[in-house]
């Protein structure tokens, strides 16, 4: 099945992903207090590349499931401490490029050898195929805890799954 680039989700996925971009690329080079941050410039690259190709992928494979990732991480009827978690959570990933910025770049106090930095992209690449087996064997897995009774939730127990129950989470330990 072919990608339609026609199709509204699709076409509002896309956006999506650019702004973020734009906002990510802002992040960075203005905390970094440049744009001659070449390790900001390859992992705007990679990340965005990478959540093009899971993106594109969930569009084709299964749009539902993009449908329910689009609605966003905070949602009405959503339990009080999910939406305190997610909101800690957002809060904490829109620091992190902040901080890499002024941590490596504006102020240098952190140094890497280019092995290290090699080994922590390569964990980043293996985090986000991660996230493309979980959205291509769990249906299901959006941003939002809940039941969708609308869409015929059922327990995922193949892939990934049939090892680990909450496969999400262990991945996002690696990740960080």
């Amino acid at each position: 099945m072919a990608i339609a680039f026609d199709d509204p989700l699709t076409r509002r996925m896309l956006v999506q992903m650019l702004i973020w971009t734009a906002v990510l690329a802002a992040m960075l080079f203005l905390a970094a207090g440049t744009f001659a941050w070449p390790q900001a410039w390859i992992f705007l690259f990679g990340s965005t590349l990478l959540g093009l190709a899971t993106g594109l992928t969930i569009a084709r494979r299964n749009p539902d499931l993009l449908r329910e990732r689009m609605r966003g991480p905070m949602q009405q009827g959503q339990k009080p401490w999910d939406k305190t978690l997610i909101g800690a959570i957002i809060a904490l990933c829109l620091l992190l490029p902040v901080i890499a910025g002024v941590d490596a770049v504006r102020l240098g106090l952190s140094h890497m050898p280019l092995w290290l930095e090699v080994i922590g992209a390569l964990f980043i690449c293996f985090g986000v195929y991660m996230f493309h087996v979980v959205m291509m064997t769990n249906t299901y897995a959006t941003a939002v805890v809940r039941v969708q009774r609308e869409r015929g939730h059922k327990v995922i127990s193949i892939g990934p799954y049939a090892l680990v129950r909450q496969y999400m989470y262990c991945k996002s330990l690696l990740d960080n």
